[in-house]
């Protein structure tokens, strides 16, 4: 029964290539939406840097008394200050996670591309 076993190598090779393909399709769905979040960072990156350019330098005054106009703006423009590093943090964690979601697309792509050798060898690819 030699054709019955090349049929179950066969079957095993072509489970095996779905498997990989299923799960390219994942990582690769991954790597979008980690992609979005760099974007999305971006985003928020430019609307951070609007926010610290709106507050200004200021004048250089240093009436910062309590209720005054130039401690209201020195406030702000420190929110505005650490929203921007916020955003440029969550930037650097949006990029890592693309880099690792990256490296999990290229290792599924290598899991299909031995699948597909596999089948190939097993009679049944193209």
């Amino acid at each position: 029964d030699a054709k019955a076993d090349t049929v179950r190598k066969a079957q095993r090779a072509l489970e095996k290539a779905k498997t990989a393909l299923e799960s390219l399709g994942m990582r690769q769905a991954e790597l979008d939406v980690a992609e979005d979040d760099v974007h999305k960072t971006d985003r928020g990156i430019a609307e951070a840097e609007y926010g610290v350019a709106k507050v200004g330098v200021g004048d250089g005054d240093d009436n910062t008394a309590a209720g005054s106009a130039d401690a209201q703006l020195a406030i702000a423009r420190k929110g505005a200050e650490i929203t921007k590093k916020n955003r440029e943090k969550e930037r650097a964690r949006a990029e890592q996670a693309q880099g690792k979601a990256a490296l999990k697309v290229d290792v599924a792509r290598e899991a299909v591309a031995a699948a597909l050798q596999t089948l190939t060898e097993a009679g049944l690819g193209s």
